[in-house]
């Protein structure tokens, strides 16, 4: 476990509006297109963001069909700093079962479950931590990983909007 990964304070810290937030990061990356319009409180604007230019390096596409080492996966989830355990059950969790990895990715209800069959993604599934029984199988996943920086600062949010977007804040 590498000695900056996230405590367990640092994970209850994905609140519900930094659920949501992911999610919407997670969307606009995905897409490349900006929101044209946002509203949220003035506080939510001022917390602030992962920088736009981190937030690149910071997504691992996970395609069933598509040729990946196991081995390139794990050193990357490590990287991004989520934690190996038995049971990926929380936000930046994962675990590893012979050819079977879980990931539970932030802003994610559920965790995802990457079936290798030698250096190819086999299946992607969503499971359900708790009895880690298959929900859903899914063509594409998204594993987000975008954390402030090591001097933890963070971008305006508006940073991530287009120069035309309409913002509204309430107070």
């Amino acid at each position: 476990e590498p000695p900056d990964a996230p405590t367990a304070a640092e994970e209850e810290a994905l609140s519900a509006a930094n659920h949501f937030r992911v999610q919407l990061f997670q969307k606009y990356l995905s897409s490349n297109t900006r929101p044209p319009l946002v509203v949220a409180s003035a506080a939510a604007l001022m917390e602030g963001a992962p920088a736009p230019s981190s937030l690149g390096g910071s997504t691992f596409r996970l395609t069933a069909g598509a040729r990946l080492e196991m081995g390139e996966l794990i050193e990357w989830l490590v990287k991004q700093r989520f934690r190996r355990e038995h049971g990926a059950q929380f936000p930046w969790q994962f675990a590893v079962r012979g050819g079977i990895i879980d990931i539970f990715s932030p802003g994610e209800s559920f965790p995802f479950r990457v079936e290798f069959f030698g250096d190819v993604v086999e299946s992607v599934r969503r499971v359900n931590p708790a009895t880690a029984v298959s929900m859903e199988k899914l063509d594409t996943a998204m594993v987000f990983a975008a954390r402030s920086s090591a001097s933890g600062r963070l971008s305006a949010f508006t940073d991530l909007l287009s120069p035309d977007a309409i913002v509204i804040a309430w107070e």
